[in-house]
């Protein structure tokens, strides 16, 4: 009888050790889970501000586009002007000759 206690007892011990690293282990993963799970976030945080700074540099040269081409057309308008007063006053010259 005491041979089969001790074999229990025995047998006892070890399946709690075995729980114990059971729980260990388990206690060990979720911590590596956790830091991977932090180190993804942080990635994803650097990518989403890499892409709100890739977003604002191409807003920037759209407006600067956007600039470019209404001073273009401003200028496009002023030779139209000056082309035209230039040909009125063309005119004007040649009535006063009277060609």
């Amino acid at each position: 009888e005491r041979a089969a206690r001790g074999e229990a007892e025995s047998k006892l011990q070890a399946l709690r050790q075995a729980l114990q690293q059971e729980r260990d282990s388990e206690r060990v993963a979720r911590g590596e889970a956790a830091a991977n799970l932090q180190a993804l976030q942080r990635e994803l945080g650097r990518e989403r501000a890499a892409r709100g700074e890739a977003e604002s540099k191409l807003q920037a040269l759209r407006q600067a586009l956007q600039q470019e081409r209404d001073s273009e057309r401003v200028a496009r308008g002023e030779a139209a002007a000056n082309l035209q007063a230039l040909q009125r006053e063309l005119g004007r010259e040649r009535a006063a000759r009277g060609e």
